[in-house]
């Protein structure tokens, strides 16, 4: 008969859902910080690329303007970049945030495009080509390695932008107008 109210006992007990809440809260908190932790990052991520494209596609329209001379083109990329001091330098992209400073690459090359004055003779380049990168580092989701899970320390970042000397013609333009009543 003891034996029967004790396997009753544990039955009523393993049925029993009190503090199931507390078990499922602590299962879940790595996986809420986790979730929270790639928002917060990935977010910043996206607004830090977002800024490094801006500060390429401005130091591109400033090399092509500095065309054709291959120097000037090199100096006004550089100037127009994103590094420390420069004309289109992010906090966010820049020390002490981010991990490494804004590296930039001026390439200056040739293009064929109707009506663009062509490489040759005292035209040794026509367009240039601006890469930019860096590497940001990662607040909240570095918080997952107390659980044990291995996530990314750092998310590096890369912009390119290419532009072309004045000269060339614009292409067509497709336009849809239309009308509701």
């Amino acid at each position: 008969d003891s034996m029967s109210r004790n396997v009753q006992e544990l039955k009523r007990r393993l049925s029993s859902q009190s503090g199931t809440v507390i078990i499922w809260g602590a299962l879940l908190i790595p996986l809420m910080m986790g979730i929270g932790g790639l928002t917060v990052d990935l977010g910043y991520a996206y607004i830090c690329q977002k800024e490094l494209q801006m500060s390429t596609d401005a130091a591109a329209l400033a090399a092509a303007a500095g065309l054709p001379s291959t120097s000037s083109a090199s100096t006004n990329g550089t100037n127009f970049g994103s590094q420390p001091g420069m004309m289109n330098a992010y906090a966010n992209l820049n020390t002490p945030v981010a991990l490494t400073n804004v590296s930039t690459t001026v390439t200056p090359g040739c293009v064929s495009i109707t009506n663009l004055p062509q490489c040759g003779g005292s035209i040794t380049a026509n367009a240039v080509q601006i890469k930019q990168t860096t590497t940001i580092p990662t607040f909240f989701i570095k918080a997952l390695k107390f659980f044990g899970v291995t996530s990314a320390q750092s998310i590096p970042l890369t912009a390119i932008s290419t532009a072309v000397m004045r000269g060339a013609q614009r292409g067509p333009y497709n336009v849809a107008i239309v009308m509701d009543a």
